[in-house]
């Protein structure tokens, strides 16, 4: 394939991504406005990190539909000068690649720091939240896993057309 399908293709991919998420996202927050009308503790606390994981997912699944717009730019750019725009997409993926790379780690640990305050605290409250950042953590290393296996591929795709 060249670049421009190339460039489809991941473009397709993360606009698929992107719907699912907000998908996810609405679904969210209809749990959240349940919820809100709930008196119970425990769901009570987890109230905050699930609202962060619908912004989360509203936000950057919006983002990542509104991706096909960024690839009219980059194909512009290909017709006009092939070798620097390759170059300066690869630059760019290798970039958001090491992102993905050090975030999936810090992502499992505050998983895991969740999970283990969920056993300190005895409080519904802050077991409510605690279970909600586990939550949230591992939704955003959900994400983030997602992406960065779609972003290695195309990575693997553009170093093979310089």
């Amino acid at each position: 394939m060249d670049f421009v399908q190339q460039l489809h293709a991941w473009i397709a991919g993360e606009a698929s991504q992107g719907r699912f998420m907000m998908v996810a996202g609405t679904l969210l927050s209809i749990a959240a406005f349940l919820i809100l009308r709930s008196e119970n503790a425990l769901l009570r606390g987890m109230l905050v990190p699930l609202a962060l994981l619908v912004a989360m997912n509203l936000g950057y699944g919006y983002v990542l539909v509104s991706r096909p717009t960024t690839s009219m730019k980059v194909e512009a750019a290909y017709r006009q000068n092939q070798t620097q725009a390759v170059e300066r997409e690869l630059n760019k993926a290798r970039k958001d690649e090491q992102y993905y790379k050090s975030a999936r780690p810090v992502w499992a640990l505050l998983t895991a720091v969740s999970v283990l305050l969920f056993f300190v605290f005895s409080r519904n409250y802050y077991r409510g939240l605690s279970m909600g950042l586990s939550a949230m953590f591992l939704g955003a290393l959900l994400i983030d896993s997602f992406l960065h296996d779609r972003l290695l591929a195309y990575i693997d795709a553009l170093q093979r057309l310089v």
